[in-house]
């Protein structure tokens, strides 16, 4: 049967008061009574809709789950000075668009649910963005997932194994080194161990935490903005100023691109010095570093187990990340996939841009090795380029889709390595302040 079929036996069956149709009716979300500090999501009874299932003239009705997003068109029929008129231009300024979830029978299509929605509220103020609906699905177990599962029971086993057999001859010298690579224990001696030398920049290690907790903070409230109603007039300065702070986090990306340019450099330096540098070498120890356990995050997200392990009514969105891995796996495996953003799993985009970078830092490297402090100029003459770069897409409103892109990254991968060059030539803080002492910044002299 057609959906305005089963629509029409479900508004029917409302009529004569069925129970079924009364509860199903029931599960749909109602219009918050207070907009302005509820939240924008109303999801609705989920697990219930998606799980209901009804017989009709041998026929079967299953429930999906619909997530309506709509917004409002707000009218001003206020005087100018009225509080009602300064209200309502407050929340015009704002985007609104909140999310109900309905429950409807999956012989319905979102084109379908969208225009039945879009007809009955055609006389009201309320408008109909989008739809994104869910069935219950019937996963099967493929030989993706056997092997996937395999390979993660492996790992468990052989981690086990080794840290089994390091503890237990603890004390004794074992030079197996694949039982030391696998070890739990002495891979956590080797990540907590701090080790401090003339050559270290302790203020590294502090730089990168903080920015990883600024990072994880920006998301979480860029989430709760996103999922609620957030109004900047009704907030304190301080909430405010919170909630700017927090806004930044995405510039915050750019500390760690500094650092590995600065890092990089100081380290193709002293092999230049030492005439031992391998180009090869150089990108095969960085892709191998990480490039396996990407694949098997990769694959992991490729097979079913994701869709098993998660379920709920904005899972589309991760659902649809899902659909990218099994288009663009090779992408990211290659660490190209933030070219024109075709990626496997969103957050990969910093891997390949930072590899991108890292494959063509000893070119920059050797500029300055060879060329002294003269191709210093030449470095600050391309940041600045960049720069400009970014200031004109950023005017023609399309910077977010060259987020990802190596060329709108490299400025502080290219400061960064200004910096390297700075810390690697200077050998003492005694020597940076003799180097100001004649009026010229060190970097140009």
């Amino acid at each position: 049967m057609s959906c305005e079929s089963h629509l029409e036996y479900f508004r029917e069956s409302y009529v004569n008061q069925e129970e079924w149709a009364v509860k199903l009716l029931d599960s749909w979300t109602k219009f918050s009574s207070k907009p302005l500090i509820s939240t924008l999501l109303n999801f609705g009874p989920f697990t219930d809709c998606i799980n209901f299932h009804r017989n009709l003239n041998s026929t079967d009705i299953n429930g999906q789950h619909c997530l309506i997003s709509y917004s409002s068109i707000l009218y001003h029929n206020f005087d100018d000075t009225s509080i009602e008129y300064e209200m309502d231009s407050i929340i015009e300024k704002e985007t609104f668009v909140l999310k109900n979830g309905i429950c409807l029978p999956s012989s319905c299509s979102m084109s379908e649910i969208e225009n039945f929605l879009r007809n009955h509220l055609k006389e009201t103020d309320i408008i109909v963005l989008n739809t994104y609906c869910q069935t219950k699905e019937m996963l099967s177990i493929n030989l993706l997932d056997i092997f996937v599962l395999f390979i993660l029971i492996a790992l468990v086993l052989i981690t086990s194994i080794c840290t089994y057999l390091d503890l237990k001859y603890r004390g004794k010298k074992l030079n197996n080194k694949f039982l030391k690579a696998f070890s739990a224990h002495q891979n956590y001696k080797y990540l907590s161990k701090y080790v401090s030398n003339e050559q270290s920049i302790e203020c590294v290690n502090g730089l990168k935490v903080l920015s990883a907790i600024w990072i994880i903070i920006g998301h979480r409230m860029d989430m709760i903005v996103e999922n609620s109603n957030v109004i900047r007039e009704f907030m304190s300065s301080e909430e405010k100023f919170i909630l700017r702070i927090s806004e930044m986090f995405t510039s915050v990306v750019d500390i760690f691109f500094l650092i590995s340019g600065m890092l990089v450099t100081m380290k193709c330096l002293r092999l230049f010095k030492e005439n031992n540098f391998s180009f090869i070498k150089h990108c095969a120890s960085r892709f191998l570093r990480f490039v396996p356990a990407l694949a098997i995050i990769i694959a992991f997200f490729m097979s079913t187990w994701p869709k098993i392990l998660a379920n709920g009514p904005q899972t589309f969105e991760f659902k649809d990340e899902l659909e990218d891995c099994r288009r663009n796996w090779m992408r990211s495996l290659l660490l190209v996939g933030n070219i024109n953003g075709n990626f496997c799993l969103r957050h990969t985009w910093y891997t390949s841009t930072d590899f991108q970078l890292f494959i063509i830092s000893p070119a920059i490297v050797y500029g300055l090795f060879k060329f002294k402090r003269k191709f210093l100029k030449i470095i600050a003459f391309i940041i600045v380029v960049g720069q400009i770069n970014i200031f004109v897409h950023k005017l023609r409103d399309n910077h977010e889709e060259f987020y990802y892109e190596a060329y709108y990254r490299f400025m502080p991968w290219f400061i960064g390595i200004m910096l390297g060059y700075v810390l690697e030539n200077t050998q003492s803080a005694k020597g940076i302040e003799q180097d100001r002492s004649d009026g010229r910044f060190p970097l140009f002299r």
